[in-house]
């Protein structure tokens, strides 16, 4: 390709000169730089002037851009600078920003461009992005899950039988804050349908939310089969939401009611409604770890996969980061098949925690001298009693050592991927 150079005409009459000039002919040569399709199997579209004349070309496999510096080459945009798209309203189309999130300059909504010609034009890191977040929650990050940690499951997440979690090590490892959304005893189709994924059909009594106070409710799931939440806690689910009142789901006696949070107009639900919760609300623009499923919940192994979609699947920026961890109970060799799924699934997003605590590596990072029982279970394929808090009487829940081993295999995967 061979067009005029800006970047040869500035080192050549421009940069040369200061002041006014300098900011006058950068407007003239850029002021009408504008996208237009390009008709192209390699480049999408083309960055031109009046003229026609190519600046930059954007790859359609990739959307990076493509920025011409010489006559004759095409290279990519270097030293950490991209291009972030704005909301109409910020007054710009895109800005380009440094590696520390400066604002270098971009394209106004009136597609004239506008350059900082000294550090006392660059807009600080974050102004723009703020004003991104504002407007597009769904590109906050820029656009990238977290930096938030929202753990997912039952009473192994939550941490029972020891005085730390899983979470809670993760937290310290990580530097990050990390929710524990755990919850003792509920199944994965309960606990899915708390995050609010497969959700919970709430048939309200009377057909109608009334205008203050609480009113009885009977649930089932979304797939009709029964759900039990609240049973050991409410993390995650308030307040929630029926039919768009704002209310606290609550348990007593085996049964259960909303109460709304706000007195106002009665509200009709006629029809049996979903309810949506917290954490559906807040919490999918998060880093996702789930762990479900040990507790039961589903009729087969694709059905179990299906329910671990419906929460990933649910992450509301577009570039979505989320774990899968196996499961922590019974052996490696009876966990083998679901195991082998959830890898076929997920990829390296799935962690098979059982893989590394049945190991002699984990208690040695513990500092744990393996007794004759540790032996006989590594052998086995299944948790050492060293990582556990009751053995024999309770062969499912991990001590501290053992929850601190597996936010450590965690923590590692997270590092591998690049996500901390």
């Amino acid at each position: 390709m061979s067009q005029p150079s800006p970047f040869k005409m500035l080192d050549e009459d421009v940069i040369a000169r200061s002041g006014g000039e300098t900011k006058s002919d950068l407007v003239e040569r850029f002021g009408s730089l504008r996208t237009v399709p390009f008709h192209d199997s390699i480049y999408s579209h083309a960055l031109v002037d009046d003229d026609r004349n190519i600046f930059a070309l954007i790859e359609r496999a990739t959307g990076k851009w493509k920025l011409a510096l010489a006559d004759d080459a095409i290279v990519p945009l270097g030293g950490g600078v991209t291009f972030l798209a704005c909301p109409p309203d910020s007054g710009w189309l895109f800005v380009v920003v440094d590696a520390a999130r400066n604002v270098l300059g971009g394209v106004l909504a009136n597609g004239k461009w506008r350059i900082a010609l000294d550090n006392s034009a660059i807009i600080p890191a974050g102004a723009v992005q703020a004003i991104i977040a504002a407007n597009y929650p769904a590109l906050a990050n820029g656009g990238i899950s977290g930096p938030d940690i929202a753990c997912v499951g039952d009473s192994l997440t939550a941490g029972a039988g020891a005085t730390i979690s899983y979470p809670a090590a993760l937290a310290t490892l990580t530097g990050r804050t990390v929710r524990n959304l755990g919850v003792g005893g509920e199944t994965a189709r309960t606990i899915a349908g708390r995050f609010g994924t497969w959700p919970w059909i709430a048939t309200v009594s009377g057909g109608a939310i009334p205008a203050s106070g609480g009113v009885t409710i009977t649930l089932k799931s979304v797939d009709g089969e029964a759900v039990a939440p609240l049973l050991q806690g409410a993390t995650g689910i308030n307040p929630c939401t029926i039919a768009g009142v704002s209310g606290i789901l609550s348990l007593s006696g085996g049964v259960y009611t909303f109460t709304r949070l706000a007195n106002g107009t009665a509200v009709p639900v006629p029809f049996p409604a979903p309810i949506v919760t917290d954490a559906y609300a807040n919490r999918r623009g998060d880093i996702l770890i789930v762990k479900i499923g040990q507790n039961g919940g589903y009729a087969d192994t694709e059905q179990l996969l299906a329910m671990i979609d419906s929460i990933v699947n649910s992450q509301t920026r577009p570039v979505r980061r989320f774990l899968v961890i196996g499961f922590t109970t019974s052996t490696l060799s009876a966990r083998a098949s679901i195991h082998a799924a959830m890898l076929n699934r997920y990829g390296r997003r799935f962690v098979n925690s059982l893989e590394y605590l049945s190991s002699y590596a984990a208690l040695a990072r513990a500092g744990i001298t393996p007794t004759t029982d540790d032996d006989a279970k590594i052998a086995n394929g299944s948790l050492p009693p060293s990582f556990l808090t009751n053995f024999p009487l309770d062969a499912t829940h991990m001590n501290d050592p053992g929850y601190g081993q597996e936010a450590f295999y965690i923590d590692q995967r997270l590092r591998e991927l690049g996500w901390i």
